[in-house]
């Protein structure tokens, strides 16, 4: 999946329905890290796609030492709270929002970005959904509709 091409318009929905400021920057970033970290490691195709996640909700590039800011800083608050916890406060701000189906259209793209849709990935996907409000079933839906043509 090439994030530049395919995450924009969903992260530009989610956008458009997040709250302006720090909030919802947070909570895209946490978002995409959560999923990228699910399995354990965030490799470079993740990277990429964290990346490409914060200089869209930015509107332009960033410096490599403020990206690596960022992500370290979601990675710590992510660890500090746990990834069950974490995933049930994002999925309830995404639906505090109303946004909850474009926050799991975004976190598929990153967990699909890097080797497919992980079990543990989808796992978290599922967590972040039920704390939105949604089922696993709707999960499903989802992963239907955004199954890349390359997988």
């Amino acid at each position: 999946m090439k994030p530049d091409k395919t995450l924009k318009p969903l992260l530009d929905a989610l956008l458009a329905r997040l709250p302006v400021g720090d909030e919802g920057l947070v909570a895209v970033v946490d978002l995409a890290v959560l999923v990228a970290m699910a399995d354990g490691k965030f490799d470079d195709a993740e990277r990429a796609v964290v990346t490409s996640s914060i200089e869209t909700i930015v509107g332009g590039r960033l410096s490599r030492s403020v990206l690596q800011h960022l992500t370290s800083e979601s990675r710590a608050q992510l660890r500090a709270l746990g990834p069950d916890a974490s995933a049930r406060r994002i999925g309830e701000l995404l639906a505090a929002s109303g946004c909850a189906e474009e926050g799991l259209r975004v976190a598929l793209a990153v967990a699909w970005s890097s080797d497919g849709l992980a079990d543990v990935e989808r796992a978290r996907i599922v967590q972040v959904a039920e704390g939105a409000g949604l089922t696993a079933e709707r999960v499903d839906e989802l992963v239907a509709e955004t199954w890349p043509d390359d997988a």
